[in-house]
């Protein structure tokens, strides 16, 4: 009897010992794995951010006058007009006003990208568009070029603070020469990313009020 409890007490420690050994290698799995976890989180990044690394970007010149590089001067750098019923014109007199009254501020708005001029652009910004959307303290002269502005809809507002307002939304598409992400880090040079622009003219007021991806409208 002595020697089959004594067996027994030895078959007893092993299991033991086998159950001790299964949890500690079960433990150092777990930690593995949360520091495997922590590491794959750590790695999350936004979408934006995975395309600002995979775009080669020219080094930003604060210096340079896009104005005297030939090269860009030679690129179209008009503003082509779309209409919704599919007529496009490219605006080469300055005459915005004659095909559609909000057009003037995509001139405006391109004017101040090319001169990198920021207050020039935040004035065409409402509040709320610029809290929302707030542009970089600091941009280069932008080689913009190939811009088209096509006007996607259009609606008289009935709400009680904003009245009569004249809401546009227009998809905006353009490249930049020697992008250098100052001022758009998302696409790269020769690239056109669609934007869409809410503008809206109240009275003598025409500002941009909203901008949002146009990804996915024709």
């Amino acid at each position: 009897m002595k020697k089959a409890g004594a067996n027994s007490r030895g078959i007893f420690g092993s299991i033991l010992i086998l159950f001790v050994c299964a949890l500690l290698v079960a433990g150092v799995n777990y930690l593995s794995g949360m520091k495997e976890d922590s590491n794959f989180y750590e790695d999350i990044q936004t979408e934006t951010e995975k395309q600002t690394q995979r775009i080669d970007f020219e080094e930003p010149d604060y210096e340079a006058d896009i104005f005297k590089d030939p090269a860009y001067l030679d690129l179209n750098r008009y503003i082509e007009y779309s209409s919704p019923d599919g007529v496009s014109v490219t605006v080469v007199d300055g005459a915005y006003g004659r095909y559609h009254e909000a057009l003037h501020i995509f001139a405006s708005y391109f004017d101040a990208l090319m001169n990198g001029d920021t207050e020039a652009l935040a004035a065409l910004y409402s509040e709320e568009c610029l809290a929302e959307h707030p542009i970089p303290e600091q941009f280069t002269m932008q080689r913009v070029y190939d811009i088209n502005v096509s006007l996607k809809s259009a609606v008289i507002s009935e709400e009680e603070d904003t009245y009569g307002d004249k809401i546009y939304v227009f998809r905006v598409t353009y490249k930049i020469m020697k992008n250098d992400g100052t001022f758009r880090a998302d696409m790269g040079s020769g690239e056109a990313l669609p934007q869409l622009f809410e503008v809206t003219v109240r009275g003598d007021s025409t500002l941009i009020t909203d901008i949002g991806s146009a990804k996915g409208i024709s």
